[in-house]
């Protein structure tokens, strides 16, 4: 049996203005050293931007595209791509196991000549436990590598991963050496009952208690809780005593434990962000 996924391929965090987003994106890129992956680029439809994490895209994006100022105003773990193992074979197999998808419309960016090119298509299961997140999969052409991403020189998305974890490994995971997301954490209203829906998608890769780990992107974790949303993201780092010590340093360092610390929630607009061994 093939799986439709290949792994968690991004995250995407909502912000509520472009400063908001500037300043998520400058926090990991330029103060903690992760490696852009995707310039900040301000779209008609929104802004934003992301860096690589080892093993996934993490990003900062917001519609409010007018809003300039940096606020404190709560971010959102708004939503997740899931890498199709082929995009058509992965709508195929939703469809042989009746889940239901919606396809959206070739998503375009004008050339520098002025001409629409496509560079996405994308597909968004449409029922719970799904449609609350946007969860969606994704299939990129070689237009949005070599306008939108900082690998221009890649055709397709293997090969921006390859050239962006060789930068990663450069910078050796960043200044709180960072080895890669390990698990997001995502609330669901009836846990059983949604773990069999995700079970549905992800087959044949089965769970470990509530957690699947989908190829060599982060885990999925399902908890329980009264809204539907994603909760956290937890890093993997090669010393929590190290980053315990940066964190504290540039004064980032918010509540800690024996074997996790978190961001200061108040310096990433209530995010939980968390590092663990």
């Amino acid at each position: 049996m093939v799986a439709p996924v290949k792994r968690i391929d991004q995250i995407i965090c909502g912000m509520e203005s472009t400063g908001d987003a500037h300043k998520l994106h400058y926090l990991f890129s330029n103060i903690l050293g992760l490696p852009e992956a995707w310039p900040q680029t301000d779209k008609k439809f929104y802004y934003g931007g992301g860096v690589y994490a080892g093993n996934t895209w993490l990003k900062w994006i917001t519609l409010n595209t007018k809003n300039h100022q940096m606020t404190d105003k709560p971010a959102t773990i708004m939503q997740f791509g899931l890498e199709p193992n082929g995009y058509e074979r992965c709508l195929k197999i939703l469809e042989k196991r009746k889940i239901p998808y919606k396809e959206m419309d070739p998503q375009t960016t004008a050339d520098p000549q002025g001409q629409e090119q496509e560079w996405l298509r994308n597909a968004w299961p449409s029922e719970t436990p799904f449609k609350e997140i946007y969860l969606f999969m994704a299939k990129y052409t070689p237009y949005a590598f070599s306008t939108l991403t900082t690998t221009p020189e890649a055709k397709d998305i293997d090969e921006h991963r390859r050239i962006m974890e060789k930068r990663f490994k450069e910078v050796n995971g960043g200044v709180l050496g960072v080895r890669y997301i390990k698990e997001i954490e995502l609330g669901v209203k009836d846990l059983k009952k949604d773990a069999r829906e995700w079970q549905k998608v992800l087959d044949p890769i089965k769970p470990k208690g509530d957690s699947w780990k989908i190829g060599k992107g982060p885990a999925l974790r399902l908890t329980s809780d009264k809204n539907y949303s994603l909760k956290s993201i937890s890093f993997k780092v090669k010393s929590l005593r190290v980053a315990r010590k940066v964190l504290k340093t540039y004064g980032l360092l918010g509540d800690e434990g024996e074997s996790v610390i978190r961001l200061d929630v108040g310096k990433v607009n209530g995010l939980d962000i968390r590092f663990v061994k």
